[in-house]
């Protein structure tokens, strides 16, 4: 993902970049302030600081969220649920219909269904049960 994308995940990536404390407004458009956000965020992570958004820097990013979360992270999965046919209130806050989206979400891919949206459930979100391989391969043609 890198600027130009537009989309569920670029917003994914803006809220998860803003949990991970590199504030990046979630409008869904991979603009300079998100390139300059990610940047910062690689800088830290000691990665490759190209603003691309590619394999390495998204299992940085990515926050395992599960009930009782709140925050930026927990608000990146509900909209790639809802944008994935599983509507879950887009407030922040991990509860009960939360966790029922996402469990249903993971029945429907073939995933372990605690419920828990860590590394796996992340990329079956962006991307289908594949993982974020295919969506980087896909996407940029790497």
């Amino acid at each position: 993902m890198r600027s130009g994308n537009r989309g569920p995940a670029v917003s994914a990536v803006q809220h998860l970049l803003t949990a991970r404390g590199h504030a990046a407004t979630a409008d869904g458009v991979f603009g300079p302030r998100t390139a300059s956000a990610v940047k910062a965020f690689q800088r830290q992570h000691h990665l490759r600081t190209d603003g691309v958004v590619g394999a390495n820097t998204w299992n940085a990013l990515i926050v395992t969220v599960r009930s009782g979360n709140r925050g930026h992270a927990v608000t990146a999965a509900q909209q790639l649920l809802t944008a994935r046919g599983h509507a879950a209130k887009t407030d922040g806050m991990f509860g009960s219909g939360t966790a029922s989206a996402v469990k249903a979400f993971q029945r429907q891919h073939h995933l372990r269904a605690d419920g828990i949206v860590g590394p796996n459930t992340w990329n079956a979100l962006v991307n289908g049960p594949a993982g974020v391989s295919d969506w980087l391969r896909k996407s940029f043609g790497g």
